[in-house]
């Protein structure tokens, strides 16, 4: 079978095949050349087939080395080989492969199968049916993957979609298309891993499995379903964590939730810091809900008003202004700046009551202090009501006037600058009267002092009476 030489000038066109043509009819183009193959047709001017089989070089200075049913339509177009391929627009180029479309200015694709390249300056190295659709858009390579927006790239994997302005997908992805990654947002990256979605402007997310980045410049590092929804927003791993409000910040852990603006949890389960600026160390479901609010950890603790404090511990409570729990089970500091230290069921309920420890105590004063003590019920508690009162410790005392002391066992401490101590042999020892010092002791008050000139010195200042009095019952013998 012939070869076929259309021009005017044939004597510029070189045709080494066999049944193949240059040139075109109804056109005196020239220099077109095919080097060798069979049934390929160089078209237009200076277009040139090295070889292969049915390739098609139309456009002007097109050029394709080889491989079978290729078609380079556009002017300066190239195309090395492969099967089926078609460069359609100026510049375009495909390597090779199946199927290969390059299909815009200065677009190409490097290899692959079913690959297209159709955005200006549009570029796919190789894989399967993967498109460059948007301008300057980029695809290394990998399955099905889709760059459809300007300047985006996507490096492989498996069904990834860099839909927004200057996205990136490095990699990962799934078979299964709805287990694959996008990055919606523009300048959104998603570094691998699976089903992970970057829907927010310049969000970022590493890797993991069901991420999802919905705020500007919110990021996930790793982890599974976790979101980040809020603006520079954080989530660094675990799974089902929650960053909702702009700066929130959750390290990992499970279940976690920071929900308001500059809201931090470092990890544990089931945590929820709500108020502005709180933060929540860790631990089972903790609640920071109070702004600049603090949990260290420990399991089911509250904090609930504005830059309260709970390091540990189970099932406290701070609800007063600035207050502190440092642990213990059941605490309450419910008093603004009230202090409670640890142990268990104490409740300091008034402005700068302070509770160092043990059981069922209450200070409800202002300033009321409780060192210690108590029992195991609240009949046993120990109670500073006044204010500036102070029970340091036993069990049962009751310090009810203001500036009061109770102590030992069953103090009551009624009256204002009262001393009251008890050894609890009686059904309650207490004042009666304002600025008293009550010893109640069955076996006596011993008094020793090695001082040479008295062993009890009693002034009084007044001068209007005796400076001690003595009341003794003088029926068990001689006093």
């Amino acid at each position: 079978m012939g070869n076929a030489l259309i021009s005017n000038a044939g004597s510029t066109h070189v045709n080494l095949g066999v049944s193949c043509t240059t040139g075109t009819v109804g056109f005196d183009h020239k220099y077109c050349t095919v080097g060798g193959g069979y049934r390929n047709r160089a078209r237009g001017p200076n277009s040139v087939i090295a070889g292969g089989l049915r390739n098609v070089a139309s456009g002007w200075e097109s050029a394709i080395c080889g491989g079978d049913s290729n078609v380079a339509i556009g002017n300066y177009t190239f195309i090395g080989g492969g099967n089926n391929c078609i460069a359609e627009s100026t510049f375009a180029t495909v390597g090779g492969g199946q199927d290969s479309r390059a299909l815009n200015v200065y677009a190409t694709v490097g290899g692959g199968g079913g690959c297209e390249a159709s955005g200006w300056v549009a570029t796919v190295a190789g894989g399967y049916g993967c498109k460059a659709t948007g301008m300057v858009s980029t695809i290394a390579g990998g399955y099905f993957n889709e760059a459809t927006d300007s300047f985006t790239f996507v490096g492989g994997g498996a069904h990834n979609m860099a839909r927004g302005a200057y996205s990136v997908i490095a990699g990962g992805g799934s078979m299964d298309i709805a287990d694959s990654n996008a990055a919606l947002g523009d300048y959104a990256v998603i570094g691998g891993g699976w089903a992970n979605i970057a829907s927010g402007e310049r969000a970022t997310i590493c890797g993991g499995v069901g991420n999802e980045a919905s705020g500007y410049n919110s990021s996930i590092a790793g982890g599974s379903v976790n979101i980040a929804s809020g603006i520079l927003s954080f989530v660094g791993g675990g799974s089902n964590n929650f960053a909702d409000s702009c700066w929130a910040t959750v390290g990992g852990g499970f279940f976690n939730t920071a929900d308001s603006a500059y809201t931090t949890i470092a990890g544990g389960s089931n945590n929820k810091a709500y108020g502005s600026y709180s933060t929540v160390g860790g631990g089972w479901a903790n609640y920071a809900n109070g702004e600049y609010a603090f949990i260290g950890g420990g399991f089911d603790n509250n904090t609930s008003n504005i830059s309260s404090t709970i390091a540990g511990g189970n099932n406290n409570i701070t609800s007063g202004r600035v207050g502190t729990i440092g642990g213990g089970y059941g605490n309450t500091a419910s008093g603004d700046h009230a202090t409670i230290a640890g142990g268990w069921s104490n409740i300091a309920s008034d402005t700068c009551a302070t509770i160092s420890g043990g059981r069922y105590n209450r200070a409800s004063g202002k300033y009321s202090v409780i060192a210690g003590g108590g029992g195991g019920s609240l009949a046993d508690s120990n109670a500073a009501l006044g204010d500036y009162s102070t029970v340091p410790g036993g069990r049962r005392n009751i310090a009810s006037g203001n500036y009061s002391l109770a102590c030992g066992y069953k103090a009551l401490a009624l009256d204002t600058s009262t001393f009251v101590w008890s050894d609890g042999i009686g059904t309650g020892d207490s004042s009666y009267w304002d600025c008293t010092f009550n010893i109640f002791s069955t076996n006596g008050t011993r008094i020793q002092s090695s001082n040479s000139t008295y062993g009890l010195f009693v002034d009084n200042i007044n001068g209007g009476g005796d400076g001690i009095q003595v009341w003794a019952d003088v029926s068990a013998g001689t006093n």
